[in-house]
């Protein structure tokens, strides 16, 4: 015999539930709160680099401006750079060209002799710096063997007009990404961490009150069905005890019958009542075993006198005794207080049959079938009426693997309502 349910290691049903819905709603708040950091993180990367970029091409610009400002004519009419090479800017982080014209002679070049990173702008960028007679600034990007470079162009002017363009550029390829990435990714997942923790905490605080009550809920159905089973058995009894001591036919007879019929659909309602609840909190166990299922029937022909049973030997299933008894006698008795009317003295019918690799178990009456053609609702039952049978036999059904299919009898009126479930080898 095989057990699932209840474990020491996974706690009970509704702990796991709890762990479960807590699990879910953490891992909704983390997906929620990962795409809100990095939206934010990517927004304030994004600014950051931009604002480095714009830090870059002042700089830039000050520079080329800088030395576009100490070129100058001598009194021979030449230009003269010396004021640009002997300035600070010429020694500083940027390096310094300053050309004549667009295609003619580099006047001064700051780099390093025989550098491999000393790119000069192309004719169309030269064109358009000396075209910059506002001097707002020429900017472009320069490729070398390392990678690219940042530039900054602005025409210089003399008697004439502008007499070339003086270029700023980065002396070797950047990293330019943000100071800020790293920073944020590491502070970003602590933050993520942290709400994490937050959120775990605060959902098993707001979780708790509804475990609490369900536990609640099930202690009071719990005591309120051994209370009601308690009187309810006495009465039994005491009909019972009237009924055999009254002669057979007699109305006191018929009465005590009828009061014992009245006291078991009590305890049958009862016993649904706590099992709907236990259903409802997740904690119902499951005993499964390879268990007789016409010895079942068998069984529940000797109590209920309205119901005969037709059996084709033996037929096998895993499952839990006590639920698959259970959904038996809700068949059953939904059949009998339903499926009876405009009938005298016909019984009941419980076919046991296997099929190949199901079973399955028919209750037959002869009443009016089900009142309506439309797919059963959640509480119907045959009569036109509601209750909770069928759905704890459906219930007991899926937990077993197995369905109910509630159909019209095709030869006479009456319903059958099949319970099919998975056989195994006898």
């Amino acid at each position: 015999m095989t057990r699932t349910g209840r474990t020491a290691t996974r706690g009970t049903p509704q702990e796991q539930l709890l762990r479960s819905l807590r699990a879910r709603l953490l891992g909704g708040f983390v997906v929620v709160a990962t795409l809100a950091v990095a939206a934010f993180g990517a927004v304030l990367v994004t600014w950051d680099t931009r604002l480095a970029s714009a830090r870059l091409d002042t700089e830039l610009r000050g520079a080329a401006s800088r030395a576009a400002a100490l070129v100058y004519l001598d009194d021979n009419g030449s230009t003269n750079v010396d004021g640009v090479a002997d300035d600070e800017v010429a020694g500083g982080e940027f390096r310094i060209v300053v050309s004549a014209r667009p295609l003619g002679e580099i006047l001064l070049d700051t780099a390093p002799s025989g550098s491999d990173n000393s790119p000069l702008p192309t004719p169309q960028i030269a064109a358009a710096a000396l075209a910059d007679t506002s001097e707002s600034g020429t900017y472009a990007v320069l490729p070398t063997s390392g990678g690219s470079v940042r530039a900054a162009l602005m025409p210089w002017f003399d008697d004439a007009g502008v007499g070339g363009w003086v270029m700023a550029v980065e002396r070797g390829p950047r990293n330019h990404s943000s100071v800020l990435f790293w920073p944020t990714v590491i502070g970003g997942a602590v933050l993520l961490l942290l709400l994490s923790l937050s959120g775990w905490v605060l959902t098993g605080r707001m979780l708790a009150p509804a475990l609490r009550s369900a536990a609640d809920r099930e202690r009071f159905l719990a005591t309120a069905a051994h209370e009601l089973r308690t009187p309810l058995a006495r009465l039994r009894g005491a009909a019972a005890a009237i009924q055999r001591s009254q002669r057979p036919g007699s109305e006191w007879a018929r009465q005590a019958s009828a009061l014992v019929g009245e006291v078991d659909a009590a305890s049958s309602v009862v016993d649904n009542l706590l099992l709907a609840a236990r259903i409802d909190n997740a904690r119902v166990d499951l005993r499964l075993e390879a268990l007789r299922l016409d010895t079942l029937a068998a069984d529940l022909e000797l109590r209920v006198p309205e119901l005969v049973v037709d059996v084709h030997g033996p037929v096998t299933v895993r499952g839990d005794a006590t639920l698959l008894r259970h959904a038996l006698s809700n068949l059953v008795d939904n059949a009998i207080r339903h499926g009876r009317a405009g009938a005298t003295g016909i019984p009941v019918l419980l076919r046991v049959r296997a099929h190949g690799e199901w079973a399955s178990a028919e209750v037959i009456d002869s009443g009016p079938g089900f009142a309506s053609t439309e797919p059963p609702q959640p509480y119907l039952s045959t009569g036109g009426g509601a209750g909770l049978g069928l759905p704890l036999v459906e219930w007991v059904a899926r937990q077993h693997g197995g369905r109910v299919e509630l159909t019209e009898r095709a030869d006479e009126p009456g319903a059958v309502a099949r319970l099919v479930l998975p056989a195994i080898a006898a």
